[in-house]
């Protein structure tokens, strides 16, 4: 009788042996094979829906934990990008600033030369102040600006030497013209150095932000 067959080899018997043994051995084996099926059907439909369930746990901490992770990036990214407009913001305000005072330091002096109306006598007292001046003032900006650094580009590198000789030229040319009255010269002096200095904060800016 299949009622007599080890309940353990009864796991090792495919389901068309069992059938076929049951039907050799009567309805009561029949209905004992029934039972099995059934009670095998109900463990491994127990099996399989702890395994889904746990296949679902398991995705829906991969994706909490995805989400997690991308939500730390984008806040990463945030924050970063901030710093980066930040430190832009400084670099250009400092070259802004730099360069404004790199003006204004020049126009005071060459305005004060003007008004004292000592040129004759002084001619190379006022020649050897200029050019240590614009020297001085020229490091000043360029000292400056070598502390930012923006696209991998600190603006200090953009800056040329030859500028320094244009702006003694400049100064020189205004101061010593006679052909200008005190007036002429101060005024003449404000617009060829506002024009020539923004030149060149615009050149500095351009190489840094502009690529």
């Amino acid at each position: 009788m299949l009622c007599n067959i080890d309940s353990n080899l009864l796991l090792f018997l495919s389901m068309n042996d069992l059938i076929e043994i049951a039907l050799n051995q009567g309805i009561s084996s029949l209905i004992t094979v029934a039972v099995f099926i059934l009670v095998y059907k109900y463990i491994d439909n127990a099996k399989k829906s702890t395994t889904e369930k746990f296949i679902e746990k398991t995705a829906s901490n991969l994706e909490h934990i995805t989400s997690s992770i991308n939500r730390t990036v984008a806040f990463i990214d945030n924050i970063t990008s901030k710093i980066i407009q930040k430190d832009k913001e400084k670099c250009r305000i400092a070259i802004e600033l730099s360069f404004t005072s790199l003006n204004k330091a020049l126009y005071d002096y060459a305005k004060e030369t003007i008004i004292n109306n000592n040129i004759d006598i002084k001619t190379d007292i006022i020649k050897s102040n200029i050019s240590h001046l614009v020297n001085n003032e020229y490091y000043k900006v360029y000292s400056t600006l070598a502390l930012y650094q923006v696209n991998d580009e600190r603006p200090s590198t953009a800056m040329k030497e030859e500028w320094k000789q244009e702006l003694i030229e400049d100064i020189e040319s205004i101061i010593f013209n006679d052909g200008l009255n005190t007036l002429d010269k101060i005024n003449t002096m404000d617009i060829k150095l506002s024009i020539r200095i923004e030149d060149y904060s615009t050149y500095v800016y351009n190489k840094c932000f502009n690529k």
